[in-house]
């Protein structure tokens, strides 16, 4: 069985690892992390050493807010509202 490197206590993008996930499957081992938003999640090593996973979601969630904020202030200024 391979060596588990310890990544408690660090930070990938949002998520802060807390502990090693007790149960790993065929794809390798989870981590339970905290994100910055406040939520936890657990991340499979490879996506959150590869910066796959950078939050529980609550980024993607910012980001298309402020995509579909910029396309309503676009489509204001076609239309003159």
């Amino acid at each position: 069985m391979p060596v588990i490197k310890d990544l408690i206590g660090q930070t990938f993008n949002r998520l802060t690892v807390k502990s090693l996930y007790p149960v790993g499957d065929r794809y390798g081992r989870y981590w339970i992390c905290q994100c910055t938003c406040g939520n936890e999640i657990a991340v499979r090593s490879n996506n959150l050493t590869s910066g796959h996973t950078k939050s529980c979601g609550c980024l993607h969630i910012e980001q298309a807010r402020r995509y579909f904020l910029s396309k309503r202030i676009e489509r204001n200024k076609k239309h003159g509202s």
